[in-house]
């Protein structure tokens, strides 16, 4: 069992997210498969949250996402020291709370490997204006090319076509297949 295991029918999404922590963890991996940023898209009920909260958790587990020891479980509970989960609590994400993630965002890791953010809901980036989403898109960006070894992981509800494609062409894009009725 890893941390995986809650992503029902999206077999394509968890080989490109084990793969991509797998090569994380190899210094000695020279491949692409592994980028600092990432988008998570797909409809309500996708799973594109849980992809994400399962790919912090393989990102800071030594084992790559064992579903057992304190890294992985404290990540799945939201209290893992190095993964940080951004929840919008209003219709969008406001400036204060993007100045303060990009504060956050630069803070080295303090137990794990890596320090991760989850942005749930990021697509609500999309209610502000274009240049501020564009900005914001942007710091992610700039922070994540500055310091590979920190990653910045977003979950966005936004099809992968509406998406900048600046912005696309520098994250990795998972897109859940489908959504999982079970």
């Amino acid at each position: 069992m890893s941390v995986f295991s809650s992503l029902i029918d999206q077999s394509q999404v968890v080989e490109i997210l084990k793969d991509a922590a797998q090569a994380a963890h190899n210094s000695n991996d020279l491949s692409q498969v592994m980028t600092s940023t990432w988008l998570f898209t797909g409809p309500p009920g996708s799973g594109r949250s849980n992809a994400a909260i399962a790919f912090a958790a393989a990102l800071v587990c030594k084992e790559g996402g064992c579903s057992k020891c304190n890294n992985c479980l404290s990540t799945i509970l939201g209290t893992h020291a190095d993964v940080e989960f951004i929840y919008t609590q209003g219709v969008s994400i406001k400036i204060d709370e993007v100045r303060e993630l990009i504060t956050r965002a630069s803070w080295a890791p303090s137990v794990a490997n890596y320090r991760v953010v989850v942005i749930e809901d990021a697509d609500r980036l999309e209610s502000e204006p274009l240049a501020f989403h564009e900005r914001v898109r942007q710091e992610y960006l700039n922070l994540a090319h500055l310091d590979p070894e920190r990653f910045l992981v977003v979950d966005a509800s936004l099809a992968i076509e509406q998406i900048h494609q600046v912005i696309i062409e520098r994250v990795g894009a998972i897109k859940t297949l489908k959504r999982n009725l079970k």
